[in-house]
């Protein structure tokens, strides 16, 4: 009994894990380019699967359409962010940014209420539900479905930082952007790009993890929140370490939830996030420089 719920435990933290791994993803990105806490990333995972939900069952769209266009407008969504709440602030202090954030990340979520209302939503899925039994665990087929996308769109997005003109362009600009601008590069531009695409991973966040948890207009700021999180335990601005914190973050908390009590679920991921943040307070590359200097001992 205690292996199957070992097994459960470990199958639902990769699936949430992975999730949040996306979330923090895209806030590592746009930070390394803008410096930028973009708070209003849970609120586009949670607009995400709620468009998902509208463009199929409401409007009968396609499924694949459906999601070529919810990334189209959470993209959408991340270019006016920047345009209308990050570049009309004249030599703004970094708290500002993320005061900036917040409101806007509030508008998104006053907007979603008004057009969804406090309804919870079971957002359509790309594949059919199916209970696959893994030794003695049994995954939902959706869960495997979240793990493989997720870590294609990781894969995907390492090659592209590390073989192509954008990728350079982008560590250029979070090594110096200063320097970058003097040798061409269009900083302005860069950081639309990176608030449009931290956007778009995270309305694919929402529609992989929608049909799992159902989704209402709340829930977005507590993913944020984790998202976040995951980000803090990896280090802030970390591809790698954001997919791995979210990683750590999702079993923590299954296991937590699983073996303690489902009711402090959340109180557990703070709970985590104070103990990196005493013993580790740089995430999970200062573990490596503790390995480093023990091995060197």
């Amino acid at each position: 009994m205690v292996s199957v719920m070992v097994q459960q435990s470990f199958w639902s933290g990769i699936t949430i894990g992975f999730i949040y791994g996306l979330i923090a993803l895209g806030f590592a990105l746009i930070y390394n380019v803008s410096k930028i806490l973009n708070i209003a990333q849970g609120e586009l995972v949670m607009a995400g699967a709620l468009m998902l939900y509208s463009f199929v069952s409401v409007f009968h769209t396609p499924i694949w359409l459906a999601f070529i266009l919810v990334i189209l407008v959470a993209g959408a969504v991340g270019a006016v962010l920047v345009k209308g709440a990050i570049e009309p602030l004249k030599k703004p202090e970094p708290l500002t940014y993320i005061i900036a954030t917040i409101a806007f990340s509030e508008i998104i979520r006053g907007t979603a209420l008004l057009i969804w209302g406090t309804d919870n939503f079971a957002i359509p899925s790309f594949i059919k539900s199916t209970a696959i039994p893994i030794f003695s665990a049994s995954v939902d087929s959706q869960s495997l479905l979240v793990i493989g996308v997720s870590l294609l769109i990781y894969f995907a997005f390492s090659w592209v930082n590390k073989h192509t003109n954008f990728g350079i362009s982008l560590n250029a600009i979070s090594g110096d952007p200063y320097a970058a601008q003097l040798m061409g590069i269009n900083v302005k531009a860069m950081t639309i790009i990176v608030f449009i695409i931290g956007s778009g991973m995270a309305a694919i966040g929402g529609i992989l993890i929608g049909p799992l948890t159902t989704m209402s207009y709340y829930q977005g700021t507590m993913l944020g929140i984790k998202g976040f999180i995951a980000g803090m335990i990896g280090g802030i601005g970390s591809y790698k370490g954001a997919i791995l914190g979210g990683l750590v973050l999702g079993l923590f908390e299954s296991f937590a939830a699983g073996f303690l009590s489902s009711l402090f679920k959340d109180a557990f991921a703070l709970l985590l996030l104070f103990i990196v943040l005493v013993f580790l307070p740089n995430g999970l590359g200062d573990l490596k420089k503790v390995f480093k200097v023990s091995h060197s001992n």
